[in-house]
């Protein structure tokens, strides 16, 4: 044997451990993040959200816009400040 072969064996055996928990790492994080996913489906399907919003017909010159966001389009907290709220105008 090389008088460096015990310090080799040494350093592969760090970076296995240290790959081996970078991967127990993802693994635990994605876990959670799917139970928590799933939690959050099942809330949503037996208690859908409030504010369910229907299209009425749309008269021929006229535009449908679509606006896609979370609580900034919304005006949540405050609905003044909304996106849709200040474009719609007065």
């Amino acid at each position: 044997m090389w008088p460096d072969s015990e310090l080799y064996e040494g350093n592969m055996r760090t970076i296995i451990s240290t790959r081996k928990c970078l991967l127990y790492g993802v693994i635990v994080i994605v876990f959670f993040l799917l139970i928590f996913e799933s939690i959050a489906r099942v809330v949503e399907f037996i208690r859908p959200p409030e504010e369910t919003l229907s299209l009425s017909l749309k008269q021929k010159d006229s535009y449908r816009i679509f606006v896609y966001g979370g609580s900034t389009v919304a005006g949540m907290p405050i609905k003044e400040f909304g996106f849709v709220s200040q474009e719609s105008g007065p």
